[in-house]
């Protein structure tokens, strides 16, 4: 019978035992307690690379873990994310590469249009007008943004912050924000042409 002889043992826990819990009840406390977690599996993480940028999370190519099901249920059917594959590490972290060189390659031009509007004190414009200097058309940003590429800057259309077409014969100060985000005024002079 259990529990005799020298320094004895437990008794047994199968049947109606010790709390009247099955066997191996001992070595997995969790279920005597009633609790639904394996101990060790609260804290699985997968891998996964990221197809987008994503807030909190990362960017674009980046490798990150998160739980199983957060990876299941929403980042990869969302098609936010792809499991960290061989395959896919391979295929994302290229393009996360070539992102990064176009990247460096617009901070370059960036930083080179800086410096000639910098230098840049006018941009003239000759333009047929009547005698009263009123303009027979307009000058608008879409032309000041053609003047601007060929003097080797690119910028966006909505970049030139011209309140109205200009349409008469004057001086005016259009401000113009560069690719790099920094502001310059710049002097737009339109003279009569002939």
């Amino acid at each position: 019978h259990y529990g005799s002889g020298v320094g004895g043992s437990l008794p047994s826990v199968s049947g109606g035992g010790l709390w009247g819990a099955r066997v191996g009840a001992a070595t997995e406390p969790w279920r005597v307690l009633g609790v639904r977690a394996m101990p060790g599996k609260t804290d699985r993480r997968v891998s996964i690379v990221l197809i987008k940028d994503f807030p909190n999370l990362g960017y674009r190519g980046d490798e990150v873990e998160v739980r199983p099901g957060y990876a299941r249920n929403f980042l990869v059917p969302e098609k936010h994310a792809v499991y960290a594959t061989i395959e896919n590490r391979a295929k994302y972290l290229v393009e996360k590469s070539a992102d990064e060189v176009a990247k460096l390659e617009n901070q370059r031009k960036a930083v080179q249009a800086d410096k000639i509007m910098e230098k840049l004190e006018v941009i003239t414009f000759k333009e047929l007008c009547t005698d009263e200097n009123v303009l027979y058309g307009s000058v608008t940003a879409k032309h000041i943004q053609a003047q601007l590429a060929k003097k080797g800057v690119e910028v966006a259309e909505s970049a030139i912050l011209l309140p109205e077409h200009i349409k008469e014969i004057g001086d005016y100060e259009v401000p113009i924000t560069a690719p790099s985000g920094t502001k310059f005024d710049i002097r737009i002079s339109v003279v009569k042409r002939g």
